[in-house]
């Protein structure tokens, strides 16, 4: 099998190294808020921070923090947007979301016998 020269594969280090990393950056109150604006549409600097209510400068860093995590992208224009990866990302929080929400159920009830499948798509309970 051949492996991309740029990207050589992960051993479970480096892996778990990497997983930390985005919990890590998605544990930041703002960061999460940043990126679910940029889930609704595009935008600019000065509109994140508009909405956010959050200084330019503050934004600016956790921008540059996203995108050095692969999470978010800007254009030639000023314009970021979530990366694919991001999307992929921000997908689960629900999962995240829910199972917190839910920590008193989940701390006396097992999962049992319900398939793999299931647990797998236990976030969409959030709804």
């Amino acid at each position: 099998m051949a492996h991309n020269t740029r990207n050589p594969p992960l051993t479970n280090s480096d892996s778990m190294m990497h997983t930390e990393q985005i919990f890590f950056e998605l544990a930041s109150e703002q960061r999460l808020s940043i990126l679910f604006k940029l889930t609704e549409h595009d935008s600019k600097l000065a509109k994140l921070s508009k909405d956010l209510n959050v200084t330019m400068q503050e934004v600016h860093r956790n921008l540059s923090r996203l995108m050095a995590a692969g999470l978010i992208q800007r254009d030639s224009g000023g314009t970021f947007s979530l990366t694919t990866f991001g999307k992929a990302i921000i997908t689960q929080t629900s999962t995240f979301g829910f199972l917190s929400r839910n920590r008193s159920y989940f701390s006396e009830h097992i999962f049992g016998e319900i398939p793999m499948k299931f647990i797998h798509r236990i976030g969409a309970l959030d709804n």
